[in-house]
């Protein structure tokens, strides 16, 4: 965002509660469009924008293909994070989003890799969850604790919907493919994680009890840097329109 005067306007598609970028864009300075379709997520959105007196930010409940489909705004960024997974042709949002972004715009997605670490962890998860396993764990962690940390409960999150599969698994090239063929040229591919997931947020919460969470976040993020695209979590990737 350093090459975008302060100011333009920005679009966030599936803001969730605003919490990761929404609302630090719109204290930033931009003008922020928030749209997700769970309705409490924009709720606790609303009530951060107004506690921290944000005018330059708004919240929209819809779907994100309908949303796209109706609007007429033109965009300086748009931000897609975490959610073209979650749709069934991801490929139209792509389409649209490339119609109504500035001619010097930016575009930027982030994507679990459909075949690293993160979509293993959530294999797991949702096989000891089916089983019935998942839950008795949690509950002799917290015993374990002794429910020294409730603050974890009421601490922000990015998004209050709790049902929402993946429908994509992507591998980098098909992205890069469904990117070129919506009109966009990817100017930068960055890894993110390499552990993520239900698994690794225990490991994180643990770290954090111990006092060395700020080393295995960084440690995390640096093997990410190291590793080559197949073998970490997700992607960040940045996109312009092809001229």
């Amino acid at each position: 965002f350093g090459c975008l005067p302060s100011g333009v306007r920005v679009l966030d598609l599936g803001c969730g509660t605003g919490q990761l970028v929404s609302l630090p864009l719109a204290r930033l300075g931009f003008s922020v469009v928030g749209v997700d379709a769970d309705q409490r997520s924009l709720d606790t959105g609303w009530q951060e924008a107004h506690r921290l007196q944000l005018r330059n930010v708004s919240f929209h409940c819809a779907e994100i293909d309908k949303y796209l489909t109706h609007t007429q705004l033109g965009f300086a960024a748009i931000i897609c994070s975490e959610v073209l997974e979650h749709v069934p042709d991801p490929q139209p949002i792509l389409v649209r989003c490339r119609e109504l972004l500035e001619p010097y715009g930016r575009l930027l997605i982030t994507v679990p890799n459909g075949l690293g670490p993160f979509e293993l962890e959530m294999a797991l998860f949702h096989l000891l969850e089916k089983i019935g396993v998942w839950q008795p764990l949690q509950r002799l962690k917290r015993k374990w604790r002794g429910d020294r940390h409730p603050e974890e409960a009421n601490s922000p999150k990015d998004t209050l919907a709790t049902n929402s599969p993946h429908l994509q698994r992507f591998r980098l090239s098909r992205v890069c493919v469904m990117l070129r063929e919506a009109g966009f040229v990817p100017t930068e591919i960055s890894n993110r994680t390499f552990l993520c997931g239900p698994f690794s947020q225990q490991v994180a919460e643990l770290t954090k009890a111990l006092g060395i969470q700020s080393w295995f976040l960084n440690c995390n993020a640096r093997l990410a840097d190291l590793l080559p695209h197949f073998a970490v979590s997700d992607w960040m990737i940045a996109a312009q329109p092809d001229r």
